[in-house]
């Protein structure tokens, strides 16, 4: 559980201070809400994960917990390989996470782009920082956190292609995209994971509290993508694939053969330990997977083997055909991020604003919070599910896998 302190070395901002172009500004979207780039006067270029918050007082004390503990997360998982965060800012809707701004967007998108060229060596530098930043978080003193949610979306891209985590707890602020949205019966919360890239012991007893073991699971199909440049499954019924996920399914590796095929011997050599270790990760017995750190570390030792001149040069024909390019948009097109309207997702004029859905009470660094008292909520929630898929209803929507519990 995060801890206030946490929370209170962070900054709050003005929502007046970080101004957006309205025509370009929207650089991410998600089962969390969205994400805007915009710029600071003394900071300049920032990243924030905007979250709405609509319904009663129950959703608010929830949407506050969820807040606090993903900033609390984020305060002290603050490390080379995990998104740096300066702090937070409220919205009329509910709040915005601010962040660094990273030009390489995420792993997925570079993964999927058959523009780039992706040599095997920074592939596998980026897998060792993911790593690196999963095992940071795992072996926190005192902590112990768990991200929940490892997928190539949640991996961040620095100009020079370096990988950052991100998204601590966004499963739990999420709204629908892209997530499986399940209602806990005994208190109504909702519980958001995304099912392809979850353990499927978890998916078997969704109400199960997450473990580090769930986040090695995840990164062997961050590994897999890593590796095909492909989406780990085809599209195909969700029902009969949660299923068969459950049952033991894994992603086809032919691609992988394919690939090692046309590899020189070095390259294939660690194409071959990064399979391994791949399979290692997705055991069906969560007791059978490896601990992050030594993947790291086997990996790190294949990434010290390689010619650094050679990763640096695969970097840069990447950015190169990634195009890049820093946009400065004049400084009369920018508004304050204030008039975003994450409902409509679109900037509207001052007065255009609505009253807020739900007033959500943040901690403050102003003098409206006496010092010494915490304005965090203190909601204490169990919840009690089925343990067996035979028992949850699930129906398929496009991208959305959406599983109801029965009351």
């Amino acid at each position: 559980m995060a801890s206030q302190s946490n929370v209170s070395q962070m900054r709050e901002f003005d929502a007046d201070d970080i101004l957006c172009d309205p025509k370009s500004s929207i650089v991410g979207s998600g089962s969390f809400g969205v994400v805007l780039v915009g710029k600071h006067k003394s900071l300049n270029k920032l990243a924030v994960k905007v979250m709405e918050c609509h319904g009663g007082e129950q959703t608010k004390k929830r949407f506050q917990k969820c807040a606090m503990e993903e900033l609390g997360k984020l305060q002290t998982a603050q490390t080379e390989h995990v998104v740096r965060t300066y702090g937070w800012l409220t919205l009329s809707c509910g709040m915005g996470i601010v962040m660094q701004y990273y030009e390489g967007g995420n792993l997925r998108d570079f993964l999927l782009n058959d523009e780039i060229t992706k040599g095997i060596p920074l592939r596998l530098r980026q897998l060792v920082e993911t790593a690196d930043g999963i095992a940071f978080i795992h072996n926190l003193p005192g902590h112990k956190l768990v991200h929940n949610d490892i997928k190539p979306e949640n991996i961040l891209l620095t100009r020079d292609l370096h990988a950052k985590l991100t998204d601590f707890g966004s499963a739990k602020l999420a709204a629908t995209t892209g997530s499986t949205t399940v209602r806990l019966s005994a208190t109504g919360e909702k519980v958001q994971f995304t099912a392809l890239y979850t353990a499927p012991e978890k998916l078997k007893k969704i109400t199960m509290k997450p473990k580090r073991d769930h986040d090695v699971y995840g990164y062997g199909l961050v590994i897999h993508m890593s590796l095909t440049c492909e989406e780990p499954y085809p599209p195909t019924d969700g029902v009969a694939l949660l299923n068969a996920i459950i049952n033991g399914e894994r992603p086809d590796c032919h691609a992988i053969d394919d690939l090692k095929a046309g590899l020189n011997n070095n390259d294939k050599g660690a194409v071959e330990v990064m399979e391994e270790e791949m399979k290692r990760c997705w055991e069906h017995d969560p007791t059978k997977r490896p601990d992050i750190t030594e993947v790291r570390d086997k990996f790190q030792s294949l990434v010290d083997a390689q010619n650094p001149a050679a990763i640096l040069e695969q970097v840069t024909n990447a950015v190169r055909q990634m195009d890049l390019k820093v946009e400065r948009p004049a400084e009369n097109q920018r508004v304050p991020i204030r008039q975003f309207s994450p409902r409509h997702q679109t900037f509207v004029t001052a007065q255009d604003l609505s009253r807020p859905a739900v007033n959500i009470d943040l901690p403050s660094t102003s003098r409206d919070t006496p010092a010494g008292q915490s304005s965090r909520p203190q909601l204490m929630e169990t919840a009690h599910g089925v343990t067996s898929p035979q028992e949850q209803g699930i129906s398929v929507s496009h991208t959305c896998i959406h599983i109801s519990l029965p009351r």
